[in-house]
């Protein structure tokens, strides 16, 4: 167990195994059981305390001396390794810290205290953790940031985003005016050619934006949902934020008019029996006339089957527990995802012996 309250994120090693931050310690879990891989004991802050894995360590932020560092811990052991000198003063972190693929970290500090809320860039070496730059920040509390795919950094600064080069922490690109609050919590999603989401955390003036990697504006739509609806990317690209309540918004492609809702408190794919030891009946309920294509996933995301061009009118389709190959599927998790020209739905299955 770890304690939610102070933890805003995971991180991943290598092999899949989640890492959680919470204010006295930073646990390494298996993934195949959830068991305790190890587990550390020291202590961060009432919020902020996620982790990022990069090169080899556990980066997280830690208490020195009531000051603000960070320190590197080993990823296969949890050992404390080094840490950074202390940064800055205050006991609430509000930010989660991030990483680029050359090996800066990235802290984030946010307390509403426009003398210290700042972005720190910091380097390791192998033996020590030195501060690159640093450059002030807004306070937009929950905030998260970004890191292109030529390796600049976004961030924001008082009404806008702002691009900063990786080496030096100069500003590159300014962005047309997003925030309009003093507490708003803007998020942001960059996919592989450099394209930028972000949504403003507004309520009533609750925007998503895209923009180029030069933040030149592509696009701009109304999204007033608060301030924990994403953006977050599929690996196909599909853009997705969260609505009203329960419901969803996906986008197939990188334009607005390609935009899907889904409220995911009325399940449009059932499956029974599950567990299931020989068969399963899959039951669509949409308004569709035809589904296009229905697929099994193993929890790795492997497609093992794929069963298309199926018509329906809110009838069952049966699943034999076997692969395209013919084979009979081990026991185990396993995800079927169905969709059509306007609705998709998901549903989690398990087979068993």
């Amino acid at each position: 167990m770890i304690a939610e309250e102070t933890t805003e994120g995971l991180t991943f090693a290598p092999n899949g195994d989640p890492i959680a931050g919470s204010m006295n310690y930073l646990t390494r879990f298996s993934k195949e059981n959830g068991q305790v891989v190890w587990r550390t004991e020291r202590q961060s802050y009432e919020s902020g305390s996620s982790a990022i894995v990069s090169g080899g360590c556990v980066y997280t932020t830690i208490n020195l001396v009531n000051m603000v560092g960070l320190a590197a811990f080993d990823l296969v052991t949890g050992e404390l390794l080094r840490t950074s000198e202390p940064l800055v003063s205050g006991f609430v972190n509000q930010l989660g810290i991030f990483a680029d693929n050359n090996g800066t970290v990235y802290l984030p500090h946010c307390q509403n205290v426009a003398e210290t809320d700042s972005l720190f860039a910091l380097v390791d070496d192998g033996n020590s953790i030195q501060r690159l730059w640093a450059v002030a920040l807004p306070y937009t509390p929950f905030a998260t940031f970004g890191v292109g795919p030529d390796g600049t950094i976004y961030a924001y600064n008082r009404l806008s985003m702002m691009r900063f080069d990786a080496q030096t922490g100069a500003p590159i690109n300014l962005s047309k005016e997003i925030l309009f609050d003093d507490a708003y919590s803007p998020r942001m999603a960059i996919d592989a050619d450099g394209i930028i989401y972000v949504t403003n955390g507004g309520s009533a003036n609750g925007m998503l934006y895209s923009f180029n990697a030069d933040l030149s504006l592509r696009w701009e739509m109304s999204a007033p949902y608060g301030s924990a609806n994403g953006p977050a990317l599929g690996k196909d690209g599909t853009l997705v934020i969260a609505g009203k309540g329960t419901e969803v918004k996906a986008f197939a492609g990188s334009e607005p008019n390609s935009l899907f809702d889904s409220k995911i408190s009325e399940p449009l794919l059932t499956a029974s029996p599950n567990p299931a030891t020989e068969i399963i009946n899959f039951t669509i309920d949409a308004a569709d006339p035809r589904v296009e294509v229905l697929q099994i996933f193993d929890v790795n995301g492997r497609q093992i089957r794929k069963l298309s061009s199926i018509d329906y009118q809110s009838q069952q389709i049966e699943w034999d527990l076997r692969d395209n190959d013919g084979h009979r599927v081990p026991m185990g998790v396993y995800i079927c995802r169905y969709a059509s020209a306007s609705s998709a739905g998901v549903v989690k299955c398990i087979v068993s012996k």
